[in-house]
């Protein structure tokens, strides 16, 4: 791991799927273009990052490579308060990782941040490949990211809203209720997404 001081927050994030429909008319509000970066994720044999509420992924964007974990600390039906860790890292690290990762590279970050869960193994698990359009919603003071997915052979299409604070979070849901778009299906994160489809493909 490169001595490079990692960026932590606190991220506070609602997040609702949505129908293809749903997304594309949020979508039609802006004329911004589209950026695209690939997650790359990685989980023990047993699943293990997910049951302890941690994630741990590489972001390909704008040709660089980050290092992000996630510890989840709150969860609702339509939010998620997460310690985030960000560090960046070079081209050779990220396939060294892709390749092989070592787990005291979670395991120090773990460490450093009080959480008490440890990996004994560590490895790559495959990629979501995301199409995201940013659509401020002056009337809130807020920006969704709306987001196509593409992963194991499905996609799918959701809203996210990083809050500074909650306090706009019932203004957020009200808006897209007011709209008619109700929730698309039970709120998972990305990783919880990909994991879920991950086992049933892995069942068939």
């Amino acid at each position: 791991m490169s001595d490079i001081s990692a960026n932590q927050n606190t991220e506070r994030e609602i997040k609702q799927l949505l129908t293809q429909d749903m997304h594309d008319r949020i979508v039609s509000l802006t004329l911004n273009r589209p950026v695209y970066q690939t997650n790359y994720y990685f989980d023990t044999v047993c699943h293990d990052l997910d049951k302890n509420g941690i994630s741990m992924r590489l972001r390909h964007k704008d040709a660089s490579w980050e290092l992000t974990v996630k510890i989840h600390s709150e969860k609702t039906d339509t939010a998620i308060i997460s310690k985030e860790i960000n560090i960046p890292v070079s081209d050779t690290q990220a396939k060294e990782y892709l390749e092989n990762i070592n787990p005291d590279v979670l395991n120090k970050i773990l460490a450093e941040n009080g959480c008490a869960f440890r990996a004994d193994t560590l490895k790559y698990i495959g990629s979501l490949r995301t199409k995201r359009v940013k659509v401020p919603i002056d009337e809130l003071g807020v920006v969704f990211e709306l987001d196509e997915s593409t992963y194991l052979g499905i996609t799918d299409h959701e809203v996210e809203c990083e809050l500074t604070d909650m306090s706009k979070a019932d203004a957020v849901i009200k808006w897209l209720r007011d709209r008619n778009m109700m929730p698309a299906g039970k709120m998972k994160g990305k990783f919880g997404r990909f994991l879920n489809r991950l086992k049933q493909v892995e069942e068939k």
